[in-house]
């Protein structure tokens, strides 16, 4: 309806829930349709939308009977303003998946700062408790304690 397609856009073939009373619908924009079970059924997937075209009234309508929004809205950021810089939204456009290594080095480094300046932290308990126990083992191994269930 005048509205530019953001996405190409095609409906699968398969059943549409429609009754047969609205077959000439589908027959005036050309889609291969059958009537199975008492409903209109789409045999040959149809592209109703392309990318950057205007959408057709008719195309609009096919999709609000069938009750598809194949779009969706959002905001897309072009430059971001921080403390006197302007950035490229390449800077802020990243994959979260590769903050992940990037965290866990951060708190390896933090677990590291902290066992070297013996701050105890709640990353670095289980290490503590773990090289305690293995110094005391190691002790009671060189004392030569041995000991003796009854």
């Amino acid at each position: 309806m005048g509205v530019v397609s953001p996405v190409d856009f095609t409906v699968p073939a398969g059943p549409t829930g429609l009754d047969p009373s609205q077959i000439n619908f589908f027959h005036a924009l050309n889609i291969s349709t059958k009537i199975v079970k008492g409903q209109i059924e789409i045999t040959k997937d149809f592209k109703v939308c392309t990318l950057n075209k205007k959408i057709k009234a008719s195309e609009a309508a096919l999709l609000k009977k069938l009750n598809i929004k194949p779009f969706e809205y959002g905001m897309k950021i072009f430059k971001v303003f921080d403390e006197g810089s302007i950035l490229p939204d390449e800077l802020i456009t990243f994959d979260p998946a590769s903050l992940l290594p990037k965290f866990e080095a951060g708190i390896r480094n933090l677990a590291a700062l902290s066992l070297s300046a013996g701050h105890p932290i709640a990353a670095t308990i289980p290490l503590i408790i773990s090289h305690a126990f293995k110094n005391i083992a190691a002790l009671s191994i060189e004392s030569g304690y041995l000991l003796i269930n009854i």
